[in-house]
């Protein structure tokens, strides 16, 4: 599924199958802070340049941003929980994006 999503710097899409596989293990090593991810697949469509946080496509149609911890070096555990932020649809995403993008210039 294309959606419409305008990434703009430092958010940048995923269009390598390897990379989107690497973001997604890494995502799921984290017990999320919500219910969203355990039992829905999904698929990460953009990333920040940090890594920090990357936009995801739930198998449901949804769209959410997941929020690494604040310590990459945090090993995985229910301490260092991975933040999942719902978004109504992609304009709303885009509008992050957007927001994230004019903080960053």
């Amino acid at each position: 599924m294309r959606l419409a999503v305008k990434f703009l710097p430092p958010w940048y899409p995923v269009e390598a199958p390897e990379t989107e596989e690497t973001l997604r293990n890494w995502i799921t090593r984290y017990p999320p802070t919500t219910e969203a991810l355990p039992d829905l697949s999904f698929t990460v469509i953009g990333v920040c340049r940090a890594r920090d946080e990357m936009a995801l496509l739930l198998q449901d149609g949804r769209i959410a941003r997941a929020i690494l911890p604040d310590t990459s070096l945090a090993p995985p555990s229910k301490d260092h929980p991975l933040e999942i932020a719902l978004f109504d649809d992609v304009d709303e995403l885009n509008k992050f994006i957007a927001d994230d993008a004019a903080e960053h210039q």
